[in-house]
């Protein structure tokens, strides 16, 4: 949450926004006619212009743990994964610029110990559900 203070001096309390985002196959980084790929586009544009938050926070389903612990990424420099199987030689040479924070991450895992969920700390890449909609959101495919 972020405390606002408007011209009449009272503090507001604004939450960041929430997005949830689906895109099937990696293929979809280059499907530009599909309606889903056009909302991708501008929920981007309204993260990136609008929200500009300092961090992002994901949670992806493609993170398989243990289902009584949640897998937290702590990794500051991370690789992508490829985690699918039979397409184009071009997909498996994406690159998308990330860089993790451990800082953030452990404020994730305290928060989250505080509500008494269990977690792990691990150190992975990231995976097509995440790099390639962030492609499409923050128009790095084309």
């Amino acid at each position: 949450m972020a405390a606002i203070t408007p011209a009449n001096g009272d503090n507001i309390t604004r939450r960041t926004p929430v997005y949830f985002l689906s895109i099937g196959g990696p293929s979809f980084m280059e499907n530009t006619d599909h309606p889903a790929y056009t909302k991708l586009a501008a929920v981007g544009q309204e993260i990136t212009k609008s929200v500009k938050p300092e961090a992002v926070v994901v949670f992806s389903a493609h993170w398989q743990g243990r289902p009584d612990k949640i897998m937290i990424n702590v990794a500051e420099q991370t690789d992508l994964i490829y985690d699918f199987y039979g397409f184009p030689s071009h997909y498996y040479e994406y690159e998308y610029p990330n860089k993790g924070s451990s800082e953030v991450a452990e404020q994730v895992i305290e928060k989250l110990q505080v509500a008494g969920i269990e977690v792990e700390r691990v150190k992975r890449g990231l995976d097509h559900g995440v790099w390639a909609g962030f492609m499409v959101g923050r128009s790095l495919h084309r």
